[in-house]
């Protein structure tokens, strides 16, 4: 069956019978590997040094936490959900952690407001994330040291690196990748990204930063490996951008996106990138923006007004209007900003790139980064290629080989 000829709701339903869980061999690292052709030297090694999910970094006990492992004592491992939020929590100015997160998962229970568009309550957090762990914990409070929060993968997103003509602005971002799992330590369909900066204020900082990610490649995995990567983390997790969330059993019926930053010493909605609220689709303002900054769109580098965005969006529409003049090219660029469009119907991707993963096994990546299984058809039936991995290892391999130069692209945020 080709997946990417069915029709969006025919793939919607098929998708959702995917989620039963099934035990799978774990994958090959060496099967998704990719690299970038270099001059002279050792190629970019994305397994290394851009999606890191091996089992010996997002199983180390001296670094996570298992949920389903016996917990040990003493301070919480430093890539754990609980040393990452706490992280968050200090640098929001909340005094207590536990409390942080549980308002931060209090957002589901009731209807919220982000710029001013609904975004609906989801009663079925409480029951399946909140009052398991409250309990587990003994109490009114979250214990840290049992979220239940899988480590997924820790992800170098330097392509995302910003500039203000040749004077760089950061180094763009990395991210830490947990997918939640139940009260009986069975994967679930809800995954956490915390996303933090990696600060640069000159070129020297940002080559510094792809010379510390590359350095990677030269290490086997293991501790020396891990010991090296957590030099990098420790310095850039003092800088928290924000948390996104994508998930389905919360929800239940469609995926949903939501993105939370710092404010007000708390986690709080904020309007998702470049993706207008749902209620813009089919009308003709959005046909209006989009026909007005075509040449961006296809550049990739529009920003869709503020008064646009909406502060959730589900992934079972694709973005379109009858008006837009160009439905092929800049209909499809349009979407492939948006969080939906890149999670779903524009990259043939069945809603996560990174797929929650089981106990003791990695987690699979979607074709869109793999770049396996293209041509996808997109919303048109158009055929369309992806590679993004390979993408991301061509820009830092420029770095690597080419000094500083600045960003041409920079609103890829997804």
């Amino acid at each position: 069956m080709n997946w990417d000829r069915l029709p969006i709701a025919l793939r919607l339903v098929l998708g959702g019978l995917a989620l039963i869980p099934v035990r799978c061999t774990p994958i090959s690292l060496k099967t998704n590997q990719q690299s970038a052709v270099r001059a002279s030297g050792r190629a970019v090694d994305t397994e290394h040094e851009l999606m890191i999910r091996h089992l010996t970094v997002v199983d180390d006990p001296a670094r996570t936490i298992e949920p389903c492992d016996p917990l040990g004592s003493g301070n919480l491992p430093p890539w754990s959900f609980g040393a990452l939020i706490s992280q968050v929590a200090e640098q929001a100015g909340a005094s207590d952690p536990s409390e942080f997160v549980l308002r931060w998962l209090e957002l589901w229970d009731q209807e919220q407001s982000v710029n001013g568009y609904p975004v609906p309550g989801r009663e079925r957090m409480r029951p399946i994330i909140t009052d398991p762990w409250l309990q587990a914990s003994g109490g009114s409070t979250l214990d840290l040291r049992k979220a239940p929060f899988r480590l997924a993968a820790i992800v170098n997103r330097m392509d995302l690196r910003r500039s203000d003509g040749n004077q760089p602005l950061d180094a763009g971002e990395a991210r830490f990748v947990f997918n939640a799992v139940d009260d009986t330590c069975r994967r679930i369909e809800f995954t956490v990204i915390l996303e933090f900066k990696l600060r640069a204020s000159d070129p020297g900082a940002v080559v510094d930063w792809a010379n510390r990610w590359h350095a990677l490649g030269d290490l086997e995995f293991g501790a020396n490996y891990n010991q090296a990567l957590q030099s990098i983390t420790d310095d850039f997790t003092q800088d928290f951008a924000q948390l996104r969330s994508n998930e389905l059993t919360i929800s239940f019926v469609e995926w949903e996106l939501r993105t939370f930053i710092n404010a007000s010493g708390a986690l709080t909605l904020s309007p998702l990138p470049n993706t207008p609220d749902g209620s813009f689709n089919q009308t003709t303002a959005l046909a209006s923006y989009v026909n007005e900054h075509a040449g961006e769109i296809l550049t990739e580098t529009h920003e869709v007004p503020l008064s646009m965005l909406g502060g959730y969006v589900q992934a079972s529409f694709y973005w379109d209007s009858l008006q837009i003049q160009d439905r092929l090219e800049v209909r499809h660029h349009f979407g492939m900003q948006t969080c939906n469009g890149c999670h779903s119907s524009e990259t043939g991707t069945r809603f996560v790139h990174v797929f929650a993963r089981r106990d003791h096994e990695i987690a699979e990546l979607s074709d869109y980064l793999t770049g396996q299984n293209m041509p996808t058809l997109d919303p048109f039936d158009q055929p369309r290629t992806f590679n993004e991995l390979q993408r991301r290892a061509d820009l830092l391999q420029q770095l690597l080989d080419n000094g500083f130069f600045p960003v041409a692209r920079t609103n890829r945020v997804h």
